[in-house]
């Protein structure tokens, strides 16, 4: 699902269809659904790996290149060798340290992180399971903006209609936020294996 489909979802979702009495336009609802799809990434991010060159005993490296990084999880190097040989590493901030005495070779090393997901009009790295939880999170976002926008104007509702969206809007973000909760619950423990630093 792209940024488009994505729209459409929330609006549909919301009774925003009719193109010439618009609630949210378009901008308002991408923001919307780019501030949903944050806090998603901090529960179930993006799992990525990407190669990097080096040169010989290179052991510090920028990562400040690797878009929406959240996490270093690995780094493997050389990269061709079965099994994969990874070695330990400092994260601090965007700046990766290499802590092994052996260091690459001139070529490139493997790095496996967690990223922010993206959804732009042509594509997205949300799998399909969460594109419904991240519209559930835009509306709820955007219910309660709409909320704070009524208060004091004269609505076809009536006076209860800021209350109304409100209520929507935080039944929604609390659903939202609890389905994060037993995702992330779920990725807390992982399945993995000691290895031997490379000497």
């Amino acid at each position: 699902m792209n940024l488009v489909e994505m729209r459409t979802l929330v609006r549909r979702d919301l009774h925003d269809e009719d193109e010439a009495n618009r609630r949210w336009t378009d901008a308002e609802l991408n923001r919307h659904i780019g501030h949903a799809l944050e806090e998603l990434s901090r529960s179930v991010p993006f799992e990525t790996e990407c190669l990097i060159p080096v040169t010989d005993g290179d052991r510090e490296f920028t990562l400040s290149t690797l878009e929406g990084f959240i996490r270093l999880q690995a780094v493997e190097y050389p990269i061709d060798s079965y099994p994969p040989v990874f070695h330990r590493f400092d994260c601090r901030a965007d700046k990766l340290k290499l802590l092994d005495e052996v260091l690459p070779e001139a070529g490139y090393i493997r790095l496996y992180y967690s990223a922010a997901h993206t959804m732009t009009a042509e594509n997205t790295s949300l799998p399909s399971c969460l594109e419904d939880l991240v519209a559930i999170g835009a509306e709820g976002f955007a219910s309660l903006e709409w909320a704070v926008f009524c208060v004091n104007r004269v609505n076809s509702g009536g006076t209860d209609t800021p209350k109304v969206f409100e209520a929507i809007g935080r039944e929604r973000l609390a659903y939202f936020r609890n389905e994060l909760k037993r995702l992330c619950s779920q990725n807390k423990v992982r399945v993995s294996s000691f290895f031997t630093p490379a000497a």
